[in-house]
């Protein structure tokens, strides 16, 4: 379990990004105004809700119709809010799906208010599975032959189970060529310091705070840091930002 919330109707994911942004001096609580960047069907949005929290969501393409989740332009990622409108804009395995990180980027620091705070929980590029596909090492190896080989294997995911081998490998073929843009530290890192200075990768809170049996590590690492860099490295990776006051 993440760091317990007072309030027992938050989510663990409501709960976990609190912890999260504890760490950095920043208290989550219902005054702030939250958006989910990358909101697909609005599920987190209704958990901050039902937190009673005034939060919102947006899309490129949007799974639900719900008066507090908003379409954007896959091009110009623009936020339908005024400048400085929110203190916290998270994003859950979307960033990978960015193609223009740095706009992203540049509009997540727009809507933010001086002081507000931003965390990206994506898969590392290193990530042995590729979550979507669950074909290993396909963040980095995405070629046909890879692809088929573990398609011939059985490997499939919800959009391609049924298909035949070959036309399983040519979805995940052309989902990884067309959808995913996986980047090292250094690209992430680069995409977020022109509008944000200082990016942080959080890999140390994230194992002292998650849900899953990674925190049992965290009082190893806190005596050998390493292990903390390989669990962001290979497993999960989180990116703390803020726009200065």
């Amino acid at each position: 379990m993440p760091a317990t919330s007072d309030n027992n109707s938050q989510s663990l994911d409501v709960a976990l990004h609190g912890a999260l942004l504890r760490e950095f001096g920043f208290e989550l609580t219902p005054a702030c105004r939250v958006l989910d960047f990358g909101c697909g069907d609005g599920t987190l949005v209704r958990e901050y809700r039902n937190a009673h929290f005034e939060a919102f969501g947006v899309d490129i393409v949007l799974r639900n119709s719900e008066p507090f989740l908003f379409p954007i332009h896959a091009d110009s990622y623009r936020i339908p809010f005024d400048d400085r409108t929110f203190d916290f804009v998270f994003s859950n395995y979307v960033v990978e799906h960015v193609r223009n990180l740095s706009a992203s980027a540049a509009e997540i620091f727009r809507v933010l208010k001086p002081g507000g705070v931003s965390l990206h929980f994506l898969p590392p590029k290193a990530t042995p599975i590729e979550p979507h596909v669950f074909v290993p090492f396909a963040t980095v190896v995405k070629g046909r032959p890879w692809l088929t080989l573990w398609a011939l294997l059985g490997i499939r995911n919800a959009h391609t189970r049924g298909m035949s081998a070959l036309a399983a490998a040519r979805s995940n073929f052309e989902f990884l060529r067309d959808e995913t843009f996986y980047r090292t530290k250094r690209e992430l890192r680069a995409s977020f310091s022109g509008p944000f200075p200082e990016p942080v990768f959080a890999d140390m809170e994230m194992l002292k705070h998650s849900y899953a049996k990674a925190r049992y590590l965290y009082p190893l690492a806190k005596r050998v840091p390493l292990l903390a860099s390989c669990y962001g490295t290979f497993l999960n990776r989180c990116l703390f930002v803020r726009r200065p006051r």
